[in-house]
Order: C-alpha cells, then structure tokens, then sequence
C-alpha cells in the first residue's frame, strides 16, 4: 500500500526538486519506517512502520534506474570524446 503511494508521489517530486533530493528523501523515509518497526511495542506502530517503509520503497524503485543511469552515460560520453 505504501509503496503504491511513494511510487505515484515520486514523478511529481522528482519534477518538482529533481531525481537526486528525492532518492535521498527516499532513504530518509526508509530508514524512519525501519526505526518505527525496531522500536514498536504495539501491532499499529510496527503497521505503520511497514507503509512508511514501503513509501520510502515506492519512491526509491521509481527514481533509481533514472538516477543509474546518469553517470554510464556521462561515463560513456566522457569516454568516446
């Protein structure tokens, strides 16, 4: 469910502040989600941990092949010139 949410906000983000910032977002919310599931002593908190992982998830698996393949091309680029 999360991750169906991060995925769809991930365009919009990435158009509005960039494909780097929100990869970095992306890991932020993961690493929230997967502190909010280490500490939890009740069923909601560790539920609530797994949709925060899973937007962090969504908006991560969206924007890395984008962000991958910046420095082939550039690598690639530099390369034949």
């Amino acid at each position: 469910m999360g991750a169906i949410i991060g995925g769809l906000l991930a365009g919009a983000l990435s158009d509005l502040f960039g494909r780097k910032p929100v990869t970095l977002l992306s890991s932020v919310i993961f690493v929230i989600g997967a502190a909010l599931m280490t500490f939890a002593h009740q069923y909601w908190l560790l539920l609530l941990g797994r949709v925060v992982v899973g937007v962090g998830v969504g908006k991560s698996k969206s924007q890395k092949p984008t962000v991958n393949t910046y420095p082939t091309g550039c690598l690639l680029l530099w390369c034949c010139c």
